[in-house]
């Protein structure tokens, strides 16, 4: 697994910005992971913690907004939901990869989900992003099995 994520743009594209990294699990039932990569050194920690299997897109320029939680524009994030049925917060963690999220579906839900933030959390908003995968703004890699074969999953 380590080689498909030190080999090809991903390393190249990481040298210059970070990106947000989204697992879909292998047979996951539709499971995802978000994890922030802040550069090149980080992929390894990265590799320990991705599962095989995973289809794993690396978005190095995604489209969300920053806010604080306690002035979260609800009408951007209720107009989002209204456009494309979801919506996407995310809550980066500071001295880890992993990123805690929450797919918005009614924004009444985010009093309940973040009540332990205070309110001057940083977050990120926006659509829930597709598998993209143009090489340029965003990479999407086919992880291989835990015995090194490439399998299609369900994703």
């Amino acid at each position: 697994m380590k080689n498909a994520l030190t080999t090809g743009r991903v390393p190249q594209l990481l040298a210059s910005r970070p990106a947000f990294v989204l697992e879909r699990l292998a047979r996951g039932g539709g499971a995802t992971n978000w994890y922030f990569c802040a550069g090149v050194p980080g992929l390894e920690a990265l590799g320990r913690v991705l599962r095989p299997g995973s289809s794993v897109t690396f978005y190095f320029a995604i489209n969300m907004s920053r806010s604080q939680l306690g002035s979260l524009p609800r009408d951007a994030l209720a107009s989002c939901i209204r456009s494309t049925g979801d919506a996407l917060v995310l809550v980066p963690r500071t001295g880890t990869l992993a990123v805690r999220k929450f797919l918005v579906i009614v924004v009444d839900e985010l009093d309940e989900e973040f009540a332990d933030l205070p309110p001057d959390t940083e977050v990120l908003f926006g659509p829930y992003p597709g598998p993209d995968n143009d090489g340029i703004d965003s990479v999407t890699l086919e992880l291989p099995d835990a015995d090194g074969i490439l399998r299609p999953h369900p994703h």
